[in-house]
């Protein structure tokens, strides 16, 4: 066998989340002498690992046994297949394992140590993209070489922080200055349009010696003074070749001129003198002189109108960075956080709440207690719950949409309806709500962002994927903490970061790869790797694109599997476009302390902390209009 090639093996989806070392572990007990190379890179601070993926859904093994060998591999809980090319023998078709040389191993092992190193330096701005501070802007401040970490300067609602990350825990942002940043947000501020104001100055003011136009209307002359410099330096180089040479002295002038000239054209060729070339002479350089010191202040203006670009950005970074007090609306998917809240405080370790009269309370508790949460977070934001409706819709152009979601029920074996309880109270606390029995909420939520809150700093919080399609620059997804895996804000940086193409793309793209969500019973093309699909979106730009092009790139037995799936792609697309012309009701909140504790004092919530949360002036949609 090759010992320098490797095998390639595509994962399956729980293979493409386990932790490399997992996966290394699992590989070596089916393949005892298996060298195991993951693209990946683990970074660990404490008790946390993070795990930077350098490419999704694969894994290498060095080629040392059979292809049988490696085929026992196929269809496990880790490995979905190994890729492979066909050979005819006898007649017979034939899988021959596909391999890749060590070059190509040895570029991704060095790919996966740039990235996770990424070359910052101090003052540059970065975004932290894993730990508790995941989302937030700030600056590096600091190097520690010896344990790969930086001190970066981190700016929080209500204090600002130094804290000490690894390199892999953060994204570059834009390059800075080298210089420590002020403590203070308002100094730092100050002091970026302060900076922009000194360099904008003398630009404003200038006025040039002569117009532009005539300064480039010497090219020609400046391109006679190089022809000449030159010429004249070969001529002066031939005079030792003469019985009888001119004389030295006259010719030592003439050189001494050539070099002043010369030097001038050398520092200075992007601006036009307006002399007569032909004609040089020591009386020339005096208006030499005076255009050579136009010349390097506007090499200076130049300068300033770089430092005014990098200063511009600077302060739209600080202007436009989003922060709590900057959220306008919250929009919470309403059945998505009550189930999330059921399973939590239906664990085992977890007590079931209940009210004097035995009816189950743990979720309005659990629901209450979230929102309250994310109020305190986003005190001036506006709180808008949608509730879900029937799939009516969806269920008329599929009869098997959801057909594999299990029935479900949150009042479980009683009769008290926790969430009619919760649309009952929530007004009272200044709560807005939404609804449409024939709809789902995640195209109610994509009515309200796209309609009366369109233009407005939305976030929406729900850990459905289904949302990545509503992202930009002002409508913003926040996936709540679930279990191991933290929080995570998805901007559109975000969502090309994670699917590889921008968000209004990402319908195309996981039309192709199918619902994340295999309840949904909306099946994707399979066995075609990710980065495939990512590639064919990139390229097409949507699936009737795809489906109208040559499929170039792809393998045939890609280009079969691609051509099957095209009725269920194309109706994917329609399935998973949220809907942003759909009437729903709107129930607006008005904050009544008095009718909220009494609704609360009924199911024996104590009312005092819930109401402190949500005790504010709100007018619902013309708060922001």
């Amino acid at each position: 066998m090759v010992a320098h090639e490797w095998v390639v093996v595509q994962l399956t989806p729980k293979g493409e989340e386990e932790d490399p070392e997992v996966l290394t572990t699992a590989i070596k007990r089916l393949i005892k002498t298996a060298e195991v190379f993951v693209p990946a890179s683990i970074s660990k601070v404490g008790d946390s690992r993070v795990i930077h993926r350098l490419v999704d859904g694969y894994l290498f093994i060095r080629r040392t046994d059979t292809d049988q060998v490696y085929f026992r591999l196929e269809n496990t809980k880790y490995v979905d297949y190994i890729l492979t090319t066909r050979t005819t023998t006898d007649r017979r078709s034939v899988r021959k394992i596909a391999t890749i040389p060590e070059s190509e191993i040895d570029k991704m092992r060095r790919q996966v140590h740039v990235e996770t190193e990424q070359g910052i330096n101090i003052g540059d701005e970065v975004q932290v993209t894993s730990g508790v501070y995941r989302g937030i802007n700030c600056r590096v401040i600091e190097e520690i070489k010896e344990n790969e970490t930086v001190q970066v300067h981190i700016k929080l609602r209500s204090k600002e922080a130094i804290v000490t990350l690894p390199r892999s825990y953060l994204k570059f942002s834009s390059k800075g200055d080298g210089a420590v940043p002020s403590f203070s947000p308002f100094a730092t501020k100050i002091a970026r349009i302060r900076d922009w104001a000194q360099r904008a100055s003398p630009v404003a003011t200038w006025r040039p010696l002569q117009p532009f136009p005539q300064l480039l209307a010497g090219k020609a002359n400046l391109q006679q003074l190089t022809s000449w410099v030159s010429r004249l330096g070969q001529f002066f180089r031939l005079f030792h070749f003469y019985k009888s040479p001119p004389d030295f002295s006259v010719i030592s002038g003439k050189m001494l001129l050539v070099d002043r000239l010369s030097t001038w054209e050398k520092s200075h060729t992007y601006l036009l003198p307006h002399v007569s070339l032909s004609k040089a002479s020591p009386e020339n350089l005096s208006l030499i002189e005076k255009k050579r010191a136009e010349v390097q202040w506007l090499s200076g203006v130049v300068k300033r109108l770089e430092g005014i670009d990098m200063s511009t950005s600077a302060v739209e970074g600080t202007l436009t960075s989003r922060s709590p007090d900057m959220i306008q609306n919250i929009i919470v998917d309403g059945h998505n956080l009550a189930y999330r809240v059921y399973y939590a405080l239906n664990a085992p370790t977890s007590k079931p709440m209940s009210d004097a009269q035995g009816r189950p309370t743990s979720i309005i508790f659990g629901v209450l207690k979230s929102l309250a949460s994310l109020q305190k977070r986003f005190p001036e934001a506006q709180l808008y719950v949608c509730w879900d409706g029937a799939p009516t819709r969806r269920k008329r152009m599929f009869a098997e949409y959801k057909a594999n979601r299990p029935a479900r029920s949150l009042n479980g074996a009683s009769d008290f309806n926790q969430i009619e309880y919760l649309r009952e109270v929530l007004p009272a606390l200044g709560v807005n709500q939404t609804f449409n029995p024939e709809e789902e909420t995640d195209d109610i939520i994509a009515c309200l962002v796209k309609g009366p809150l369109q233009g407005q700093n939305n976030l929406i919080v729900s850990t459905d994927h289904d949302f990545m399609q509503l992202v930009t620059r002002t409508d913003v997804l926040m996936v709540p903490k679930v279990g191991s895996r933290p929080e995570a804000l998805y901007d559109p940086d975000a969502v090309m970061s994670e699917y590889g193409v921008e968000p209004q793309k990402v319908v195309q793209l996981r039309a192709l790869m199918g619902s994340a969500d295999a309840s949904d019973n909306l099946k994707g093309i399979p066995r075609v790797p990710t980065k495939v699909l990512v590639n064919l979106v990139k390229l097409h730009g949507s699936v009737d694109a795809i489906y109208s092009s040559s499929l170039a790139g792809v393998t045939p037995n890609q280009f079969e599997k691609i051509l099957a799936a095209k009725s269920q792609v194309k109706l994917n697309v329609e399935l998973m476009t949220l809907r942003a012309d759909l009437s729903y009701s709107f129930f607006e909140g008005k904050f009544d302390s008095r009718e909220a504790d009494q609704l609360l004092a009924e199911v024996g919530i104590q009312a005092k902390p819930i109401l402190e949360s949500f005790s504010r002036s709100v007018r619902g949609f013309e708060k922001h209009s």
